[in-house]
């Protein structure tokens, strides 16, 4: 198995598992970033990815490069975005990454479990714009 593993989470396609365990690349993270764009990309309602980190106790070098194609990739139909038990380094990833990518900053959440993550989607109403 890769470092990086994206499955369906859900039967109805609108949950996206991004599983993480180490060791993992930053060319793994940066593929299966696009992955998860053209997976959001072929269905038509709002898909929600969740990255679970509780396996991964690292985040390996030029990690914020990597974090640059979130943005890029994301879709008009693109959910919520969590990540799961981030590691201090990812965490202070992420605080950079919300300075210039206001689309993620405003659509990410950092959650201690999956199911968490679940019932924040469950309770998810999308604002109208």
């Amino acid at each position: 198995m890769m470092g990086i593993n994206v499955t369906w989470g859900n039967p109805q396609k609108t949950v996206i598992l991004q599983r993480f365990k180490d060791p993992w690349t930053v060319e793994e993270h940066r593929a299966s970033l696009l992955k998860i764009g053209e997976m959001v990309a072929s269905q038509p309602h709002t898909v929600h990815a969740i990255a679970d980190m509780t396996e991964s106790g690292f985040a390996p070098a030029r990690m914020m490069v990597s974090t640059r194609v979130a943005e890029s990739v994301m879709q008009p139909n693109s959910g919520l975005l969590f990540i799961v038990q981030p590691t201090p380094v990812i965490k202070s990833i992420v605080t950079a990454a919300r300075r210039f990518m206001p689309r993620v900053n405003s659509q990410l959440q950092v959650v201690a479990t999956i199911d968490e993550a679940r019932t924040i989607i469950e309770q998810y109403k999308p604002a109208t714009r």
